[in-house]
């Protein structure tokens, strides 16, 4: 926005509150051609009055919607933070460079919403009932009301778009600081993890030798044993039986002989 439209704009809006002849103003029939110049001149002020509102209200709705993506996708940091970073004091550092960028997106967000309040912002336009006026009897009179609705309309205009127009400069403000923090933040963290970060070992165990495999009686001895070296022998039921094997005689073949010397 250049310093001279701003000028003439707030020049526009102290003239008009100040110049008490807006209300007593009063054209000739006549004035047809004078009419039709301050009608004109009129008309191109809300004209850029109405393109500067539009504008606003487009970068206001983008820088809302925009912020709301980046909120969302910067709590993607939380568990970042939390697994690779170390030690804690680094990682406390870490979440509050975190925070502080979230609350200038917030910030940004409150800024920005304000200019969606529409009901505090009660724009003048002309009544469709002048049509009806039976006092407006002739063209001129009736172009000359019409003056008098644009020349009160304009200057409220111009008030609500500059308050708009300062939501959201401060939304831009916030939404640059916001950046920034979290440009840095990206960056250290990026530095951080590939500073610190160690690959996990991996430990491989390899037997060598044979396996065995006993019975579970025999393992549970042994483990007997292991726990209690002081514990007793097997039980003679387990001799007897040993010793029974042993006195089995060996069978001995028919065919052979027996008094071969």
């Amino acid at each position: 926005m250049s310093s001279t439209k701003t000028g003439r704009r707030k020049k526009t809006l102290e003239t008009v509150k100040n110049d008490s002849r807006v209300k007593d103003l009063v054209y000739k029939e006549t004035d047809t051609k004078k009419l039709e110049l301050h009608k004109a001149f009129l008309q191109a002020l809300k004209k850029d009055e109405d393109d500067r509102l539009t504008t606003i209200e487009q970068k206001t709705s983008q820088l809302f919607s925009q912020t709301g993506i980046i909120v969302a996708v910067l709590a993607l940091f939380i568990p970042l933070i939390i697994e690779k970073v170390e030690p804690v004091s680094i990682r406390v550092l870490f979440i509050g460079v975190l925070s502080l960028a979230g609350f200038y997106y917030l910030r940004t967000i409150y800024a920005a919403g304000r200019n969606l309040e529409i009901n505090k912002f009660n724009y003048q336009r002309s009544a469709a009932s002048t049509v009806l006026d039976p006092a407006l009897r002739t063209p001129e009179m009736f172009m000359a009301e019409e003056i008098n609705d644009l020349l009160n309309s304009i200057p409220v205009q111009i008030k609500l778009n500059n308050e708009k127009g300062s939501n959201l400069l401060n939304a831009h403000r916030s939404f640059k600081v916001a950046n920034v923090v979290t440009g840095l933040l990206s960056v250290s963290l990026c530095l951080t993890i590939a500073l610190t970060y160690q690959k996990a070992e991996t430990t491989k165990t390899r037997i060598d030798g044979t396996v065995r495999t006993e019975d579970a009686n025999s393992i549970s001895y042994q483990d007997a044993l292991r726990e209690d070296p002081n514990s007793r022998e097997p039980t003679n039921s387990a001799r007897t039986t040993d010793s029974e094997n042993a006195a089995i005689p060996t069978p001995v073949d028919a065919d052979s002989n027996v008094n071969d010397p």
